[in-house]
């Protein structure tokens, strides 16, 4: 919260100024990035600072005021991008079998979850 309220304060925003516009501004923000990790959401902001945004494909923007929040997370996206990549190879790289179990005659088998969340069996074919 406070990455959000210190770029609320430094970039001037659209609409009210009240207590309870802040407030309701603080808490869409705050509903948008919930799931995203603090230093993504700070480097997202200092990117928005320098205006060093690539094209999101939404629309011009002005670095005048502060961000959207749809265009705010999309910037942290862009941040957390290379590290979901290399997540997901070191996630392949755990689900490998050893070298040992590989050369073990006995056979091996997968269950692999399909995107629907049917469990599907696989198996060498005996040839």
């Amino acid at each position: 919260m406070a990455f959000l309220t210190r770029m609320l304060l430094a970039f001037p925003t659209s609409g009210s100024s009240s207590d309870a516009a802040a407030d309701a501004r603080g808490d869409i923000y705050d509903e948008a990035v919930e799931d995203i990790p603090p230093w993504a959401l700070s480097a997202a902001i200092k990117r928005w600072g320098k205006g060093d945004v690539p094209d999101l494909r939404l629309g011009a923007l002005n670095f005048n005021f502060a961000p959207g929040p749809a265009v705010l997370l999309a910037i942290c996206k862009l941040e957390l991008a290379d590290f979901k990549a290399q997540a997901l190879t070191i996630e392949r790289l755990l689900a490998c079998v050893t070298h040992e179990r590989a050369m073990d005659p006995t056979l091996i088998s997968v269950d692999v979850k399909s995107e629907g969340g049917r469990v599907l069996s696989f198996s060498p074919r005996r040839m």
